[in-house]
């Protein structure tokens, strides 16, 4: 039997599913493999926490390069009223 699975079924449910990529095989009593379980798992909270963490480090170099700027242009400032 075989099911085909989405990649990606966030627009059909609002859930992240995909394969995990745990393929365990079924032994038959000869040894033999008879069937193969692949597990699919939800991966919502996954991808929420990614996204979440890319969002927090973005804002993070954005203030800090914010910061630098500031830095700079005071620097640049104080500079030139000593050269005044």
């Amino acid at each position: 039997m075989f099911i085909r699975l989405p990649l990606n079924n966030l627009e059909q449910t609002g859930r992240h599913s995909q394969p995990r990529l745990v393929n365990s095989p079924v032994f038959g009593v000869d040894g033999e493999i008879i069937d193969m379980i692949l597990r699919a798992g939800d991966v919502t909270e996954f991808v929420r926490l990614t996204s979440n963490e890319l969002q927090r480090v973005t804002e993070d170099r954005h203030t800090r390069t914010e910061e630098m700027e500031a830095e700079i242009y005071h620097g640049g400032q104080y500079i030139q009223e000593l050269n005044g």
